[in-house]
């Protein structure tokens, strides 16, 4: 984690998302850039992405991607802006909210076991 934390940005893959990679990212404040695909691997970040409210770093195709980057390199106030959302975000957020993940994962076991 402390190295994450002194990266600029993480470039997320495409065909296979970071997954555990970006949520480290994430709460060590880097803004992370991803482009969905077609497979749940590849989507999995823009999930989380979209659950934290960060959603100016998920492209729309391959051209977006890259300018995003190129944007958050040499545009240091919009990147510092990001990283202040998300560091505001995900104290707030139910990414990071391990109580509420544990509740909603015991409440759907009982269900299953019941029926």
């Amino acid at each position: 984690m402390n190295r994450i934390q002194l990266a600029d940005i993480y470039l997320d893959t495409h065909l296979f998302n970071g997954h555990t990679a970006c949520l480290d990212a994430l709460w060590a404040g880097v803004p992370v850039i991803t482009l969905p695909g077609d497979t749940y691997a590849s989507r999995v970040t823009s999930s989380q992405l979209t659950t934290l409210g960060i959603i100016d770093t998920i492209a729309h195709n391959k051209e977006h991607y890259i300018e995003i980057a190129i944007q958050l390199g040499l545009n240091k106030l919009v990147l510092e802006n990001i990283r202040k959302n998300i560091r505001e975000f995900k104290m707030h957020s139910y990414l990071f909210d391990i109580n509420a993940y544990a509740k909603e994962i015991i409440l759907i076991l009982k269900n299953m076991w019941s029926n």
